[in-house]
């Protein structure tokens, strides 16, 4: 393994307080494969009733290697204090000398840039649209009033539940700091509010609400309101709130929601 995984032992790794291990828990199939690692369906031996879970495998030795230790640590530390049904859940963490085990919800419901892919390529109906818009503000208004600013609101960190409801993942980059207010440069281009591309000031909770204003139109059109790079995303802005006020052919409720974002 080598002497860079020594950073996850100890107290560095955060673990279960029950000793909870892989041998605890019925593998199935995997569902996925991040970053790190396979995820697999899993099911608590001896639980009762059953209830499948999410396991993500973490190889210790690509997480030192991409600097990733606090990313990995900082996730969990938020997951910890999150109970939302918007927002998925962890169980359990733990470790053997090989890997890091997350143990969270089973979501089999596709993120939303695989429908917008492959089922929605022209973007969802505006009702639909608006449930999942709903649900993801709902889920950062929890997150603010934990003083938690996500940071990476886009498609792909926004999985469906076997009801079809909404649920925000993915919290590496997201901070918690009581001014709600950061001065980092840290997401995805194309959704990043000015602010944050500028450098210039701190930003806050007004850069969640602008990715999902982007995503709102994502969501509405099937594509992006810009391309070309930051120059582009900038030099856009103004014009893409004017034209879709304009010119779309969604409810006056949707502009505004987006020109309230954007």
């Amino acid at each position: 393994m080598g002497s860079g995984c020594s950073t996850f032992g100890g107290d560095n790794l955060p673990h279960d307080p029950k000793v909870i291990s892989v041998k605890h828990f019925d593998i199935h199939r995997i569902v996925g494969q991040g970053g790190f690692g396979k995820v697999n369906a899993v099911v608590r031996k001896k639980a009762n009733p059953p209830k499948w879970l999410a396991m993500k495998t973490l190889s210790k030795t690509m997480v030192v290697n991409r600097n990733c230790v606090s990313m990995i640590w900082n996730e969990r530390n938020l997951l910890t204090q999150i109970r939302s049904p918007l927002i998925v859940r962890m169980h359990h963490t733990f470790q053997d000398p090989y890997n890091c085990y997350v143990v969270m919800d089973l979501l089999l419901g596709g993120d939303l840039k695989y429908h917008l892919r492959f089922t929605r390529k022209e973007g969802f109906p505006e009702l639909e649209a608006k449930f999942y818009m709903a649900g993801i503000l709902l889920s950062l208004e929890y997150l603010h009033g934990l003083k938690i600013l996500h940071r990476d609101v886009k498609p792909e960190n926004v999985i469906l539940d076997d009801k079809g409801y909404p649920r925000l993942t993915d919290l590496g980059i997201s901070v918690q700091t009581n001014s709600l207010r950061f001065q980092s440069r840290s997401g995805t281009a194309a959704y990043m509010a000015p602010e944050i591309f500028r450098g210039t000031t701190d930003h806050g909770t007004p850069s969640d609400f602008f990715s999902l204003g982007v995503l709102t139109y994502e969501l509405l059109f099937g594509k992006q309101p810009w391309n070309g790079g930051v120059r582009s995303h900038l030099e856009k802005c103004p014009n893409v709130v004017k034209d879709f006020s304009r010119m779309t052919p969604h409810s006056s409720r949707a502009v505004h929601f987006f020109r309230q974002s954007i």
